[in-house]
């Protein structure tokens, strides 16, 4: 089981998807905002049998293990894993003004700089 390398605080609900929630979250240590991304853990007998939220828990970690080999300016960055018995969380940068479908319903297509 990982440990968050840094203590932080978790904010607001600032997404949701097939893969659980995202939220605006605070870097204790450092004082940044960060972004966390988490699905809860299978608890119960009934809910380890259900295959989607088993699926969700392996996507996630899947994501986590691609997140965190890219290094690329279009990319948010992978900042770190946790394990807890009630979450699995990815931390990653923060990047405000939502999703790039949001941005181009807002706003309409851009050029491709």
């Amino acid at each position: 089981m990982d440990t968050a390398i840094f203590k932080w605080v978790r904010g607001e609900l600032i997404g949701k998807g097939n893969f659980g929630r995202v939220y605006l979250a605070m870097n204790v240590t450092t004082g940044e905002m960060i972004a966390v991304k988490q699905v809860e853990i299978p608890r119960t007998a009934s809910d380890r049998s259900d295959q989607r939220q088993a699926n969700v828990v392996d996507a996630l970690k899947l994501e986590s293990e691609t997140l965190k080999d890219l290094d690329h300016p279009n990319i948010v960055q992978y900042l770190g894993f946790e394990e807890t018995p009630t979450f699995l969380s990815i931390f990653l940068e923060y990047v405000p003004g939502g999703s790039v479908g949001g941005i181009l319903r807002k706003y309409g297509r851009f050029d491709e700089d």
